[in-house]
């Protein structure tokens, strides 16, 4: 439906509804015509708030209807707004149906005895025979140093007051839509707008016509996290969801668009189906909106979580005035993107608890660049070696700027097969990149990479898998070594002896299929993404003191391309990453201090 759709930029709308025909505004603009098309319909509305007939309208949502309906149903008000809220619940008793604006929710605070005790309160106290028909629009958002005192967001104080509805419209269709219902609704409703959704375009149909309240949206289907956003942190959402995308990763976003009533069946509904949960609300972080539903779920069906809820909200500090700290204190797109990546890597309980869908023993990074000839075929017998040796895994391919149908192949196997994701880079990052973000998505307790090419045979990797009981980490060295060329085990050699001399080692390591507990990963320092990042994380691992084992492996022939590990370039990265190493290893002593994670088999055997 063209009314669900958010747009995050005029170009966005243009390049799709507005090429049928459809009518685009606004929400400042849907806001105003919402106004006026009540104050046309229903001779009892009125409008009423400091500045309402001024010039700019407040932000342009009264623009012109002082001029066009009167003074005497646009009122601008005196500052006074305990005694002018007390004037317009008075009109909505004796059946008048105001609408109260405040430019700023922050002086909404000197109105609360007349919005919780009486507004809130009269058609109880009167068994229902005194209704308060009264809508207070109230604006949030920060802008131009609004600071501590022009800026805050207290929904969630009014959500809590029993007989108050209120509402959070994000865009231009919901903000007419919801404001019609709660001018007809017969109760006290509280429109909370965000002042930066104002700008923003979307459908809007030019006739009157009402959006429910307590009802909420799915804005885009998805199956691997839940985000709940709150008014702004909507369009935020849609960012994050390009990034993430890009990743492999399918987030669902849901718009309450209501907070009293709130929509619990659509959230809890779709936490059924991914598990997971990230909250982006504009308020403050306790006692807010986002604790509202979790405490929901918790108290419901906690056991669908598969992992820690995570929130992300404003911090629990008045807001600055300086622009360098508003940009520090204000949520963004990628703290939705951390928030949903966080919930992907961490199971319900932290280390020890358990994934109960997607707990995998394994998860195979995989980057994949320009080896259509190959990842089909590396990815259908990685699964059947997995298989073969009764390991559940996954694999996370990693395809780095590929120019050929590479992407298009993995992207039609990862929708055939769950245990498939697939993570996108628009443009090349190098292997040891493509390592790490497939690392930080992983779901594996062992992380092992296997390129996308056709020299690996993943059975020859996992009929070894069981050595990590006793060990960290598995290291695999070439015994049919006559399948490469003379060129390419001179460089392996002297690349070895190399290494091994430099950092007192003995290593046999000539590829790099290396297992690693995920926990080892983790306590890295530094993370090398050039050719040399496997050694580099071979030398700064053992070297901490983590168990390791080589084992024998069989290398395949490469049938078609040739290996970038031969390439001038690829001699400097390692050149560079060798110095690196030297550099951290005999000059910053941090990296030769013993640590260890409470996962590894180092640290159970180091603490008896």
């Amino acid at each position: 439906m063209p009314w669900t759709k958010v747009y995050i930029d005029k170009a966005d709308f243009e390049n799709t509804l507005a090429k049928e025909g459809l009518r685009g505004i606004t929400c400042r603009e849907a806001i105003r015509e919402a106004q006026e098309q009540m104050l046309t319909s229903d001779k009892n509305v009125f409008i009423l708030g400091e500045g309402v007939d001024d010039a700019a309208g407040i932000f342009g949502t009264t623009l012109g209807l002082a001029q066009k309906f009167g003074t005497d149903r646009v009122l601008d008000i005196p500052v006074a707004e305990n005694g002018m809220t007390g004037v317009a619940i008075g009109a909505a008793m004796a059946g008048m149906r105001p609408v109260f604006v405040h430019m700023r929710m922050d002086f909404l605070p000197m109105c609360m005895d007349q919005i919780i005790n009486h507004a809130a309160k009269w058609c109880y106290m009167t068994g229902g025979k005194v209704n308060i028909p009264l809508v207070v629009r109230s604006i949030i958002g920060r802008g131009w140093g609004s600071a501590a005192q022009h800026s805050q967001a207290l929904h969630a104080l009014f959500a809590h007051i029993p007989g108050l509805k209120v509402v959070m419209p994000a865009t231009p269709y919901d903000a007419k839509g919801l404001l019609v219902a709660a001018l007809k609704d017969g109760n006290p409703v509280m429109c909370i707008e965000h002042r930066w959704t104002y700008d923003y375009i979307g459908y809007v149909p030019a006739e009157i016509y009402e959006v429910p309240i307590g009802k909420g949206l799915v804005r885009k289907a998805g199956k691997d996290v839940t985000v709940v956003a709150l008014s702004l942190m909507v369009y935020e959402a849609m960012r994050a969801d390009k990034t993430l995308q890009a990743e492999g990763i399918d987030i669902e976003i849901i718009d309450p668009r209501s907070i009293k009533p709130l929509d619990e069946e659509l959230i809890l509904d779709s936490v059924k189906k991914t598990g997971r949960l990230v909250i982006a609300d504009v308020g403050c972080k306790t006692g807010g909106i986002a604790a509202e539903i979790i405490a929901g779920i918790a108290e419901r069906t906690p056991e669908i979580l598969k992992a820690p809820v995570q929130r992300v909200c404003l911090p629990d500090t008045p807001t600055p005035a300086s622009p360098a700290l508003e940009k520090e204190y204000y949520p963004q797109v990628q703290h939705i993107v951390d928030a949903v990546k966080q919930t992907l890597r961490t199971p319900a309980g932290g280390n020890k608890g358990s994934f109960p869908q997607d707990k995998f023993d394994v998860s195979v990074v995989m980057p994949a660049l320009n080896e259509q000839e190959n990842i089909q075929v590396a990815i259908v017998n990685t699964l059947k070696a997995m298989a073969d040796c009764n390991i559940r895994g996954e694999i996370v391919a990693v395809n780095d700027g590929s120019t050929d149908k590479t992407e298009e192949l993995i992207k039609e196997i990862s929708q055939g097969d769950g245990r498939v994701r697939f993570i996108r880079h628009e443009k090349p990052k190098g292997i040891g990149s493509s390592f790490w973000d497939g690392v930080d998505v992983a779901r594996g307790d062992v992380i092992v990479m296997l390129p996308g090419d056709n020299e690996n045979d993943p059975w020859e990797i996992f009929r070894y898998f069981k050595l990590l009981e006793h060990v960290d980490i598995i290291i695999p060295f070439i015994f049919n070594r006559q399948v490469r060329s003379v060129f390419r085990n001179a460089l392996s050699f002297v690349y070895r002896f190399i290494i091994n001399s430099t950092f007192a080692v003995n290593f046999n390591y000539t590829n790099g299929t290396v297992l690693y507990r995920k926990s080892v990963l983790k306590e890295l320092p530094y993370r090398s993404c050039g050719f040399f990042f496997q050694t580099d994380i071979l030398v700064r691992t053992v070297k901490k003191g983590y168990l390791f084992s080589e084992v024998p492996y069989r290398l395949g022939l490469r049938k078609s391309g040739v290996s970038k590990a031969v390439s001038f370039p690829s001699l400097l990265q390692v050149i560079k990453g060798y110095l690196r190493l030297v550099r951290d290893y005999y000059f910053h002593k941090h990296e030769k201090t013993r640590t260890f994670t409470s996962d590894s088999v180092s640290a159970k055997r180091y603490r008896t």
